[in-house]
């Protein structure tokens, strides 16, 4: 597989990297909030709100504030979870 596909429609990413940790770490990383917390923004940036239901239908939300006030939205649904090999996840995106 390659590091990142686009199916044909464009409805569908598929982002694939490898991590030089154990899986079961790199997917508590992506799965537990307060893990999440710890790494997701980047400096200078900060999460001020992370909400992660890891399982089939939960949703997660990560919300970031940048320097200068502004509040990056990013929100989502779990569509299949297999700990702790595989998360695939609708995201959205949502504008300041």
């Amino acid at each position: 597989m390659k590091p990142l596909e686009v199916d044909a429609k464009g409805s569908s990413v598929t982002i694939v990297r490898r991590f030089a940790a154990p899986v079961a770490d790199v997917f508590a990383a992506w799965t537990d909030v307060a893990l999440l917390r710890q790494w997701l923004a980047p400096a200078p940036c900060e999460v001020v709100e992370v909400a992660a239901d890891a399982r089939p239908g939960g949703r997660y939300l990560i919300a970031v504030a940048d320097p200068v006030g502004s509040r990056h939205v990013t929100s989502g649904e779990y569509r299949e979870i297999v700990p702790p090999e595989r998360i695939i996840a609708a995201i959205e995106a949502h504008r300041p």
